[in-house]
């Protein structure tokens, strides 16, 4: 049961008198630089789809819309609704990590934040594996030159001294 804050009702309202995602938007109070993007992030909601079809239906047989009309159609108790979502984020945190953690596992966010989070932590996550520089290279080289791979033996590695059989005494007088 989830409550609409108010900027979303407004949005609600806009959309069952008829206007379009964007007028919406600027009517409900989103900036106009974002007014687009954000009524069309507010669109793909299941509950804002739910409560504007609740509201064109309310407002086809003449009744007015009120919040508390909206959050009825979508299941919240009377009274217990009108509320601001609790915030997304925590008031402080242990470490920058912790935020990017926190904000890219956090499905409240937007995507393209939730993405960009992902993409900044990812460096201190895990390490990245790059190309060796000349001399380790040419030190690898010459360990594999020494050892020449695990059945065969390197060019330069010297060879194995002969196995000499162990001396045993037989049949000694004593």
């Amino acid at each position: 049961m989830t409550t609409l804050t108010k900027l979303q009702f407004a949005y609600v309202q806009a959309r069952a008198e008829g206007m379009n995602i964007t007028q919406s938007a600027l009517a409900a109070g989103y900036s106009r630089a974002g007014a687009n993007r954000q009524g069309s992030v507010l669109e793909k909601m299941p509950k804002i789809k739910a409560a504007i079809a609740k509201a064109k239906k309310a407002i086809k047989k003449g009744d007015a819309i009120t919040r508390d009309q909206i959050e009825s159609f979508m299941g919240v108790p009377a009274g217990k609704g009108s509320g601001e979502e609790p915030p997304r984020m925590k008031p402080k945190y242990a470490s920058s990590l912790e935020l990017l953690k926190d904000t890219y596992n956090n499905p409240r966010m937007p995507d393209s934040i939730r993405l960009r989070a992902a993409e900044q932590a990812l460096p201190y996550e895990h390490g990245r594996i790059g190309e060796k520089g000349k001399k380790e290279q040419k030190a690898d080289a010459a360990k594999e030159a020494m050892s020449g791979g695990k059945k065969e033996r390197g060019r330069l590695t010297p060879k194995a001294p002969p196995q000499r059989p162990m001396l045993r005494a037989v049949g000694g007088t004593g």
